[in-house]
């Protein structure tokens, strides 16, 4: 909140923690985001393997949150992530700050929810990717989206994740 009130900023984005058990797992800093332009961000948001950033570490000024709109409620996942991108699409200048500011808590699921949520969270980056992106940019990233997906959902049936 310091740093908005200390900018002519309306959106801010902060670097989070994944923690299991209590512990934690990883960091995902935001430092490599500070010299791109919004429109790159958003790319990295829909082609990277692991989000780069947590929708749930940024905030926003309130003239942001009226120029957007709230979340979709059509959007049965990756709701967050169009919001997110619909945020940065409309900010007009954009901070970051590298300390942690969101804790993510990773549970354990059954087998069968983890494949079911990867499937529909596979399903859901598929219709932002349609949403967002037209001509050869739409195709490259439909393919992306695709072989990550599948990618993910392998990993979770023989990974490290079964349970």
């Amino acid at each position: 909140m310091h740093e908005l009130q200390q900018t002519n900023a309306d959106l801010c984005i902060g670097s989070f923690e994944c923690h299991t058990n209590g512990q934690i797992q990883s960091k995902r800093d935001i430092e490599e985001f500070v010299d791109l332009s919004n429109r790159e961000i958003i790319q990295k948001l829909l082609i990277r393997v692991i989000a780069p950033f947590h929708q749930n570490a940024m905030l926003f000024s309130r003239g942001l949150l009226q120029r957007v709109g709230q979340m979709d409620p059509e959007m049965l996942r990756s709701q967050d992530k169009d919001f997110a991108i619909r945020l940065l699409q409309n900010s007009t200048e954009t901070i970051f700050i590298e300390d942690s500011v969101y804790i993510y808590n990773r549970y354990s699921r059954s087998l069968e929810k983890r494949l079911a949520n990867r499937l529909r969270g596979m399903k859901y980056k598929l219709v932002l990717i349609r949403k967002y992106f037209s001509g050869w940019r739409r195709f490259i990233f439909l393919s992306w989206g695709i072989v990550v997906g599948i990618g993910k959902f392998i990993h979770d049936l023989f990974g490290t994740y079964k349970k």
